[in-house]
């Protein structure tokens, strides 16, 4: 079987010939989770072979599916990176558009449970809980040791959840780093809402940093590779 194969049997229990054989009940599930996938397989092949190094943290974890994915494929070709995930663990903080107060609540311990489950050794794993606004602070112990990143991954589906985000990444970031808005043309794609208005005001605020489009991947993300100006 091939490594996508083995990936998703790994994410699923379930060889992914065993989702064709059950139909549509179950397709419909695959789209958006292959996506993922895909775009983090693209991620690894390119900063592997560009040379970028430093780790990946995301931001919004939920059920751990494409944090595990993103393990595994970094693993897979043995890229010396450290995996951090960043989450409330008590679902979102509030409401904007399609998207409900307390949605995605998963808990740390259930999180770890899923990813252990996936990939094996966690060790490697760096666990952030708490509200952005309050975690992301330099004095934050769990903290300790993070330096350049080279893959951020940012599914914070909100205004006010992705800005802290990028405020706290800008001294980790280097030139040739990638991130990627998972939510980007979520709240019908409107720039004033968002993770694309949380970005546009971001760029603004900082003239030194910007924004190559990478890639899109399926019908709500897109990617940019970092670089600096000035």
């Amino acid at each position: 079987m091939s490594m996508i194969g083995n990936l998703i049997r790994s994410l699923y229990g379930q060889p992914i010939n065993r989702y064709f054989r059950l139909g549509a009940r179950y397709l419909a599930k695959i789209p958006s989770a292959f996506c993922r996938e895909i775009a983090l397989e693209q991620a690894m092949d390119y900063v592997g072979r560009c040379e970028v190094g430093g780790d990946y943290l995301e931001f919004g974890v939920y059920q751990g599916r494409t944090f595990a994915a993103a393990c595994f494929l970094a693993r897979e070709r043995k890229l010396p990176m450290r995996f951090w995930a960043f989450d409330s663990f008590e679902g979102l903080p509030s409401s904007e558009g399609e998207f409900g107060a307390g949605a995605y609540e998963c808990s740390g311990d259930d999180f770890l449970k899923n990813v252990k489950k996936c990939i094996g050794d966690i060790s490697g794993v760096q666990l952030v809980p708490g509200w952005f606004s309050e975690s992301l602070n330099r004095n934050n112990p769990a903290l300790a040791g993070l330096d350049k990143v080279a893959v951020a991954w940012i599914d914070c589906d909100l205004y006010e959840s992705t800005k802290p985000v990028l405020e706290f990444l800008i001294p980790h970031l280097q030139d040739g780093g990638l991130i990627f808005f998972d939510d980007w043309f979520c709240l019908k794609g409107r720039p004033d809402c968002g993770e694309q208005r949380a970005c546009q005001e971001w760029l603004k605020s900082n003239p030194q940093i910007q924004l190559m489009p990478y890639s899109r991947f399926g019908w709500h993300g897109q990617s940019f590779i970092v670089h600096f100006c000035g």
